[in-house]
C-alpha cells in the first residue's frame, strides 16, 4: 500500500504534537536551580577538598604504596609467584627450553612446512602447476588459446 508524502507528513506531525502535549509542564516559579541542587548532592561545594581529607593524605600515592606494605610491589608480587623469574619456571614446565621444536615433533615432523610441500608432490608445487596446464608459461598459452596474443 503506498501513501502520499503529504498523508505521512500529517501523520508525522500528529504524532510529533501529541508527544510534546503530553510532556509533564512544571509550573512558573518553581523551575530547580540544577546547579545548586547537584551541589547539594554533593553534600559540599567543595568537594575535591574534602577527597584529599578523606584519604588521610594529601600524597595519596605514597599512601597506597604504603598500604601494598612494599614501595617496590612489582618485586613482592613476583616473589608471590613462588618464582621470581616466572618466565623461567613456565618454560620448564613445558618439559623442554625449546618448546617450539617440541610441538613440531607432535605435529610427526620437525620440519612440518617441508612435509606439506613432499604431500603435493613436489616441493616446488608452483611449477607443477603451470606444467599441469601444459606450459610453464600459462599466460601466454592462454592468449594464444583465445586467437590473439593482444586481448
Amino acid at each position: 500500500m503506498l501513501f502520499n508524502s503529504r498523508y505521512l507528513a500529517v501523520i508525522s506531525l500528529f504524532l510529533l504534537t501529541s508527544t510534546v502535549a503530553a510532556a509533564p509542564v512544571p509550573e512558573a516559579g518553581t523551575a530547580p536551580d540544577w546547579r545548586r541542587s547537584e551541589i547539594d548532592a554533593r553534600g559540599n561545594a567543595d568537594w575535591r577538598r574534602t577527597e584529599i581529607d578523606a584519604r588521610g593524605n594529601a600524597d595519596w600515592r605514597r599512601s597506597e604504596n604504603n598500604a601494598r606494605g612494599n614501595a617496590d610491589w612489582r618485586r613482592s608480587e613476583n616473589t608471590a609467584r613462588g618464582n621470581a623469574d616466572w618466565r623461567r619456571s613456565e618454560i620448564d614446565t613445558r618439559g623442554n627450553a625449546d618448546w617450539r621444536r617440541s610441538e613440531n615433533d607432535a605435529r610427526g615432523n620437525a620440519d612440518w612446512r617441508r612435509s606439506e610441500n613432499s604431500a603435493r608432490g613436489n616441493a616446488d608445487w608452483r611449477r607443477t602447476e603451470n606444467n599441469a596446464r601444459g606450459n610453464a608459461d600459462w599466460r601466454r598459452s592462454e592468449n594464444d588459446a583465445r586467437g590473439n596474443a593482444d586481448w
